[in-house]
């Protein structure tokens, strides 16, 4: 669901170049049913066609099918999480297949980080829980793809045998005219089901906000993003502007100033802030923000170091036209060069011949043994009970 979140963006460009370069790609959707009582049928059918208009099968039946049906050279998760449940179940159905898990972020890494922020015991247990089952299931897959380096560091100072990818954010690069508003704006982008991106506007609000509508009374902020809970739906009124869900944020990015990006914990590439680069937005963040991009601060973006450095920055911005220009343009060309469609379709190539070059496992006679007896399931289902079930 690309216009839904960030991380849905990377994975759908991802299986969109992978299908240019010439594989063959199948999208098993596993949690179909919990989407479709959420998400209307009308967007749902757009999603499922917008994959398959790009050569991808899309499958939403049981999974089981899908891996009986078909020998498959790579299977790729999105997330642990998925594939905590089912990893053991595939590597017997599909044993020579290469099982490949994308982490996005690193999970704990990025809990760890709230943890150490809000300096909580239970924060620091909830993070040990997760990495616990993070770790597990990483080791066993073949390959975890990450997004930064850092991630990449994090994975194999706790795994150091495992095998790892990079593979970023990508991004549409927008070269257009500007449309700004005639007083200055300020946007943040980010679905708000993900906790940072609460905590981030939460903060900015309360410590920032205030010193830059003292400088420039007129200043506008509009928050855009999915799922606002009634906290941020809060913050409503007429400096501030909340969208909840569109379907395209860059009309939104085209009229204003400056992104902010005022995360306070994290971990991974940062899809807002990537993407009003590759618009030609200055962007103003944070470390957290920056994460993963090798930019040099005061030229590609700038990053601010605490809550005064922000609103002194932001302030400067708005009175520097040439300087906001500037930004923006650096920050485009930057982008372009290393996280473009073009630019990632290159790291795409090395990615999959690193998966050819993987040991394919062998057949062992307990899954040979499971194999036959899911068949059987599946006929006795199809053939015998659902008889008795109607």
């Amino acid at each position: 669901m690309p216009d839904r979140a960030s991380a849905d963006l990377r994975m759908f460009t991802i299986v969109e170049l992978l299908a240019q370069q010439g594989h063959k790609c199948y999208y098993n959707v596993i949690n179909y049913p919990s989407w479709s009582k959420q998400i209307s049928e009308t967007d749902l059918i757009r999603y499922q066609t917008s994959l398959e208009n790009l050569g991808t099968s899309v499958c939403k039946q049981n999974i089981d099918i899908a891996l009986l049906n078909r020998n498959y050279d790579s299977i790729y998760f999105k997330y642990f999480y998925p594939a905590e449940n089912i990893i053991d179940h595939i590597r017997l159905l599909q044993p020579r297949a290469r099982i490949i898990i994308d982490s996005v972020d690193i999970v704990y890494a990025r809990l760890f980080a709230k943890a150490k922020l809000e300096n909580t015991t239970n924060y620091y247990l909830d993070a040990e829980k997760i990495k616990k089952r993070e770790l597990v299931t990483y080791s066993k897959s073949d390959l975890v793809v990450t997004i930064t380096p850092e991630d990449t560091n994090i994975l194999l100072k706790d795994i150091p045998n495992i095998n790892t990818f990079i593979i970023p954010n990508i991004h549409e690069i927008h070269a257009f005219e500007s449309e700004k508003t005639p007083f200055p704006s300020l946007i943040f982008i980010g679905v708000f089901s993900h906790e940072p991106n609460v905590d981030a506007v939460l903060y900015f609000y309360h410590e920032v906000w205030p010193t830059i509508t003292e400088a420039h009374p007129d200043c506008h902020w509009f928050i855009v993003g999915g799922s606002p809970p009634p906290e941020i739906q809060a913050l409503a009124g007429s400096k501030i502007s909340i969208t909840g869900y569109v379907p395209k944020t860059l009309p939104y990015l085209k009229k204003s100033w400056i992104s902010i990006a005022p995360l306070r914990f994290g971990a991974g590439m940062k899809g807002k802030v990537g993407e009003a680069m590759a618009a030609g937005i200055p962007v103003v963040t944070t470390d957290f923000g920056a994460q993963g991009l090798k930019i040099i601060s005061g030229t590609h973006l700038i990053v601010a170091k605490n809550d005064e450095d922000y609103a002194i920055q932001i302030n400067n911005l708005i009175l520097d036209k040439e300087k906001r220009l500037y930004i923006g343009d650096q920050g485009l060309k930057f982008i372009k060069a290393n996280y473009s469609k073009e630019a990632v379709s290159f790291i795409l190539n090395d990615f999959t011949k690193i998966i050819e070059n993987l040991p394919a496992y062998r057949p062992t006679v307990k899954s040979v043994l499971y194999v036959a007896y899911t068949r059987m399931s599946q006929w006795i289902t199809r053939n015998i009970t659902w008889r008795f079930n109607k």
